[in-house]
């Protein structure tokens, strides 16, 4: 078993990214270099231009995407992922990292009150660091990271080894939607909220998949 199969989606064991070097964040409306950093993982590395991001994304939103149940009505799922909005979302949660960890959490076990013996042990200071790997790997899904499949396969694979179960990943991402408007209010605008909605269901839905290749264990 990898050595942290609680980790929330995103998680990187196994990761053969570089090391990250943790960047603290101090709120700014314009990224700064410490919160570019910390969304995209702690890599020192020159901003790629906006333009250029997302393109295979928006196509994986069209072919792969279906709202959970937990989705608005109305909010315009067929028009996939803005790439532009999402950054932006990330960054603003990064800079909101301790407050939103702490009440995604609560918003995912009144949800998902199981879940709470699997993830609720960890201290806040665990749980930052889970809720900090899952804005990289939306950060890596947005930028077509070539390490992140593999990666989101392999967390899967030992979530579902340590017990997580395929039907709460949805309440992860409705929590995770719903926490990110407490937050931020109405600052990333409708297509932030959908975006996050599109990332963070094809994370889920990629280790979910993985999932399912784990044997089931046996009682007795």
């Amino acid at each position: 078993m990898p050595r942290h199969p609680h980790r929330g989606p995103g998680g990187r064991d196994g990761d053969p990214a570089p090391a990250r070097e943790d960047a603290r964040i101090r709120g700014r409306r314009e990224p700064d270099q410490a919160t570019q950093e910390r969304v995209r993982g702690g890599h020192h590395r020159p901003a790629r231009p906006r333009r250029m991001i997302g393109a295979s994304t928006r196509a994986m939103s069209r072919a792969h995407a279906s709202p959970s149940k937990g989705e608005e009505s109305g909010a315009g799922d067929s028009e996939g992922i803005d790439p532009d909005a999402l950054l932006r979302a990330l960054e603003m949660l990064a800079e909101r990292e301790a407050r939103f960890t702490e009440r995604f959490y609560e918003i995912f076990f009144d949800r998902r009150p199981d879940a709470r013996e699997l993830f609720g042990p960890y201290s806040i200071t665990e749980q930052e660091e889970m809720m900090r790997e899952t804005l990289h790997s939306i950060h890596a899904l947005c930028e077509d990271q070539a390490w992140l499949a593999d990666n989101l396969a392999a967390l899967g694979r030992s979530h579902a080894e340590y017990g997580v179960t395929s039907d709460m990943y949805p309440a992860f991402v409705d929590a995770f939607v719903e926490c990110g408007r407490e937050v931020l209010g109405g600052d990333i605008g409708d297509a932030g909220f959908r975006s996050l909605r599109r990332a963070t269901s094809e994370i889920t839905r990629q280790m979910s998949e993985a999932a399912e290749t784990v044997p089931l264990k046996r009682s007795g």
